[in-house]
Order: structure tokens, then sequence, then C-alpha cells
């Protein structure tokens, strides 16, 4: 399954991140799946699923997924990336629910790292959080 679609989605569509990052919605909100495009500016964001177990069933497949999907968090000053460290996880810990077509059983906030990084032309700080999404295949 893949978990980043519909977390991407839920990103996209809230406000608090709308607030910092510009713009909702897919194609209109700075959130991309695996890499930021070099044009993209900053703020914005980055999902990739890390790690994917089914949860077995004892009579057939896989109904359920357990995915580790880290969200990246690109900003040009420490207090913006940390801002929006934040308003990623009131949008996403304990979240359940339908998401186009996917069905969310939880997601659960598991980490934060921060850092900063320095790219060709210019310092970025990072902000990257680990989340377990339940996600029913």
């Amino acid at each position: 399954m893949n978990a980043d679609i519909p977390v991407i989605q839920i990103l996209s569509a809230n406000a608090g991140i709308a607030n910092l990052i510009g713009g909702t919605g897919i194609g209109n909100a700075r959130v991309f799946p695996g890499t930021v495009p070099q044009t993209k500016s900053y703020p914005c964001l980055m999902v990739e699923v890390y790690d994917s177990t089914p949860y077995d069933t004892k009579d057939g497949a896989s109904v359920v997924d357990h995915e580790t999907v880290k969200v990246f968090c690109y900003a040009e000053e420490s207090s913006t990336a940390s801002a929006l460290g934040a308003a990623v996880r009131s949008a996403l810990d304990d979240y359940n629910g339908s998401v186009g077509g996917y069905t969310i059983g939880h997601i659960r906030y598991l980490r934060q790292d921060g850092q900063h990084i320095q790219l060709t032309n210019r310092k970025v700080f990072l902000r990257e959080l680990d989340f377990m999404v339940r996600i029913n295949n």
C-alpha cells in the first residue's frame, strides 16, 4: 500500500500548514512525494514511505499494512521549520478516517529530529517527523 498518498492529501488540505507553506490542495500546496523539485521554493514538505509491514491474518492475505511514513519539513528559518513540524504533527497524530479512497485506521506520531543542511547555494533547516500509518489494503 502507499500511505504517502493519503498523507500528502491530508497535509495538502490542512489550513495551518497552508498558512506556513502557501496554497492548499494537491498541485497548489508545496507538499511533494519522494523529492522536492529544484525549482520549488521553501518552506515545503516532502513525504516518503520508509518501511512497510503487513499485518497478517490467520486465514488469508494481509488486509492492513503498517507503514512508517517520514515527513520532511524544509525551511530557510529554524523557527519556520519548527512551526511546520508542529503543524504536521497536529494534522497527522491520532488521525483516522477515509482520504481519497484510502482507509486510514490510525496514524501515530513516533519521533522527530531537527538539523540544518547546506545546499549548493543556501542553508536550509529541516525537521524530520516519523509516523506509523495503519492503512487498509
